[in-house]
């Protein structure tokens, strides 16, 4: 595994970790840490969104971020189609 990876497997499942002990804002930020690493994981745009929504606060940034997960997804999809 590659240190670029590792890292992403690191940021997600801290920030999963968070998340479980209830500490939102740590487990976002480290949800966008994964996110800056692999921006096409959809995983952690959905998580992190979650995390908005708990988090009310964040609620506008969570829009944003459902967003961008539609449009990832809608591309994978586009891609999928094609490969058929």
């Amino acid at each position: 595994m590659s240190i670029f990876e590792e890292a992403f497997v690191h940021f997600y499942k801290i920030a999963f970790v968070y998340k479980m002990l209830g500490q939102i804002a740590k487990s976002i930020d480290d949800f966008t840490k994964d996110i800056e690493l692999n921006p096409k994981n959809s995983y952690s745009y959905f998580r992190r969104g979650k995390q908005y929504i708990y988090n009310q606060e964040s609620f506008l940034r969570s829009k944003k971020n459902q967003r961008r997960l539609m449009q990832i997804l809608q591309k994978q999809v586009k891609f999928n189609l094609k490969t058929k």
